[in-house]
């Protein structure tokens, strides 16, 4: 706690929201500015914690005052006990633009869609409940699919969303929620697929997707092949060193049901971009962990940026690209990108969300 802090002692209904609007600030300025100053119990998410007993107020400053100080703070990284990020993502909810460019040898594939993260709530032990939309446009090359195989994908997937996902207080994915839910769907998509395509693919491809919904174990496997689950809930907000960096081991998804094992540096800015964002860095090496005798490793490398709301440190922006030189090199690339409000009203007209 400062000296020039002020302090309001929390009355029986107060909410974030009433009491930032009693003093005239913001609520997310609010937020933040306790969030700064206060003990890690005390931080404040969607609202106050039952416990909060009072909550720090800016001191009051002139016009000049408050604007210098508001630029101060946006430059300004603010870090948890420990230099860690924190993850403060109650309440909230974002569309993105997601691209995966796939390259293998000499072949590449584009594909595109867009998805809503909807936070949802958090339990005694600071584990997150995610809800994850998918808009049933899917582009592949730019073109909607048009093979048999792309489009019985493509009606698959469906059955997957709503996702409902555990997410720990790192920002990592641990856990699958709806899981019942997601084999209830696929009964109605199954009948829906023997309705519409017939032969031994369609007998196969049936045969494959029941392997991965037997168990939720079974299913979470699946998903380690996810590259949106893997690249967005990646477990950045952790602790960082006095120098904003550390040495870490990712795990990427590079090929399907493989997961490939990269060291990073992981680095945090601790001032903000001219655009108020939070920039996150990883930036490593593929490790060969299956080394033949007498035979040279794979190379490959990996480099993910992460930008960040300095608000709620959820990711506005990211991309990811991580490469192995096998004999045919394999190449990864993901962007994705938040949409703008103006955009979103335009993702709810033309996109159908499940």
């Amino acid at each position: 706690m400062k000296t020039t802090d002020r302090i309001y002692t929390i009355q029986k209904g107060d909410t974030l929201q009433k009491v930032a609007q009693e003093h005239a600030i913001a609520p997310l300025e609010l937020r933040r500015y306790h969030n700064i100053y206060c003990e890690i119990p005390d931080l404040i998410e969607a609202d106050f914690p039952s416990h909060l007993e009072a909550v720090l107020l800016p001191p009051v400053k002139s016009d000049n005052d408050i604007n210098e100080t508001v630029e101060k703070k946006r430059r300004k990284v603010s870090f948890s006990k420990g230099n860690t990020l924190p993850f403060l993502p109650a309440g909230s909810q974002k569309n993105y633009n997601v691209k995966y460019t796939i390259e293998e040898g000499n072949e590449k594939d584009i594909l595109n869609f867009q998805t809503n993260v909807k936070w949802i709530a958090i339990d005694k032990n600071g584990f997150h409940l995610f809800e994850i939309k998918r808009a049933k446009a899917i582009y592949i090359n730019t073109l909607a699919p048009d093979t048999m195989m792309d489009e019985m994908d493509a009606k698959t997937t469906e059955a997957l969303y709503p996702l409902q996902v555990v997410v720990n207080s790192n920002g990592k994915w641990v856990d699958v929620y709806n899981y019942n839910e997601i084999v209830e769907r696929w009964e109605n998509t199954k009948k829906e697929i023997l309705d519409y395509y017939e032969g031994d693919v369609t007998q196969i491809h049936i045969k494959h997707v029941e392997q991965y919904l037997e168990t939720k174990a079974n299913l979470m496997t699946a998903l380690k092949s996810d590259y949106f689950l893997s690249a967005f809930f990646n477990g950045i907000h952790v602790g960082y060193t006095p120098e904003y960096t550390f040495e870490n081991n990712i795990t990427f998804p590079l090929i399907k049901e493989e997961e490939a094992l990269f060291k990073v540096q992981q680095k945090v800015e601790p001032f903000l971009e001219e655009n108020h964002s939070i920039k996150v860095e990883q930036t490593g090496d593929y490790v060969d962990i299956d080394i033949a005798f007498e035979l040279d490793p794979w190379e490959g490398n990996y480099k993910a940026t992460y930008f960040l709301n300095p608000d709620n440190y959820c990711i506005e922006k990211m991309e990811l690209e991580c490469c192995i030189n096998y004999d045919s090199p394999v190449k990864s690339t993901i962007t994705i990108e938040g949409i703008e409000e103006v955009e979103k009203q335009t993702m709810d007209t033309n996109h159908q969300l499940n």
